[in-house]
């Protein structure tokens, strides 16, 4: 499971917004789709979020999108170990 991380919005243009977590020198820019969708990670199973998001929203998001933004902190694991 995870949960929405804390991110600060640098910037934001008609199709992107562009957020910073760790590092205001390693900005990260998101589709404003994705950023309309974070709000699903509220701790329950990820699977089910993704799910949701999909069944929702019309968006499938990957894995390798959860993990780019676990690794810039927009998503936390919600226990220790969990990626």
């Amino acid at each position: 499971p995870h949960i929405t991380g804390m991110y600060n919005i640098v910037s934001t243009r008609p199709d992107f917004t562009r957020v910073w977590t760790y590092s205001g020198f390693d900005p990260l820019d998101l589709p404003k789709p994705l950023v309309g969708v974070l709000h699903y990670f509220d701790g329950r199973a990820t699977e089910e979020a993704l799910v949701a998001i999909a069944e929702e929203e019309g968006i499938e998001l990957d894995e390798s999108l959860v993990r780019k933004l676990v690794d810039f902190r927009i998503l936390l694991p919600t226990s220790p170990g969990t990626t």
